[in-house]
């Protein structure tokens, strides 16, 4: 249930349930309104909960026409029919960042990574494996490792301007320490653009992991989302990131990677970018 929420499933189960609720209200006005009502708030709880990072113009559609059909006393066909229209819009708009990136055409022989204490492990006594060290172990590609404990989005540009990338491609794995620190969303859009600009001015193919996000965070997604787009850089699912960290076996403390999370973290993204396959080329 937790990973549903985290993973960002949970939208599309609170729309489902709003569209069900308006549906079964317009094909019959016997269904008791209380029982209808307390459902439409759960499916609002829901995408709350879920912090689908969609624009603000939906949002304020979404709302506005929620708010006319709840203050219908009974049910009107065309307010009705809206809100599912919205509903099914919304559901577009969010369905493509939950299906896995196409693997690149051409196989991957070199790959930078740059990350937070997920990827560089928290030194000290963790002797753990980390998985940019795996994933150059057991696949045919060099790995660049970039990671850095305690990183953020603005202190991995710092580091990256005085490093030249020579790879294929970059794996993006930063922003939990924005989240979790004092870094504004508006600060976290600059540094992140300023950073996939000097990673695009390096390198042309670039994946970033899709931070999963807290209730009322969407802005961080949002600014993952549009940059994004704007940088031609390629989104992993948030359900691969959260799948590890609600795993009680794959991290030590709720949030830094086990053992056997950094072999999981190298096996999954070596199947996202087809790592494999190079290496059963070679």
């Amino acid at each position: 249930m937790v990973l549903h929420l985290v993973s960002g499933q949970a939208f599309f189960s609170g729309m489902l349930l709003i569209a069900t609720v308006i549906l079964a209200r317009l094909k019959s006005e016997g269904y008791p309104r209380r029982i209808l009502t307390l459902s439409a708030v759960l499916g609002l709880l829901l995408i709350v909960v879920s912090a689908a990072p969609l624009p603000d113009w939906y949002h304020a559609m979404l709302g506005a026409t929620l708010g006319m059909w709840l203050g219908c006393r009974r049910s009107s066909r065309w307010i009705s029919t809206a809100c599912v229209m919205v509903i099914s819009l919304g559901i577009a708009l969010e369905l493509p960042f939950h299906r896995t990136p196409s693997a690149p055409a051409k196989p991957i022989t070199s790959l930078a990574i740059i990350g937070d204490s997920v990827s560089a492990g928290t030194g000290g006594d963790d002797d753990s494996i980390t998985w940019p060290t795996l994933l150059a172990e057991k696949n045919s590609v060099h790995v660049q490792d970039l990671s850095h404990m305690g990183e953020t989005a603005g202190s991995a540009l710092k580091r990256l301007q005085q490093t030249h990338i020579d790879t294929d491609a970059v794996l993006v794995e930063i922003g939990g320490n924005d989240i979790l620190g004092t870094t504004s969303p508006q600060q976290f859009y600059s540094d992140l653009e300023a950073l996939l600009r000097e990673i695009s001015r390096q390198v042309d193919m670039i994946y970033m992991f899709e931070l999963p996000l807290p209730p009322f965070f969407d802005q961080y997604g949002k600014s993952q989302r549009v940059l994004a787009r704007k940088y031609g850089v390629k989104l992993i699912p948030k359900r691969y990131f959260a799948s590890l960290i609600l795993d009680e076996d794959m991290t030590s403390d709720g949030i830094h990677l086990s053992q056997t999370g950094h072999n999981h973290m190298a096996f999954v993204t070596a199947e996202i970018l087809n790592l494999r396959r190079a290496q059963h080329r070679d």
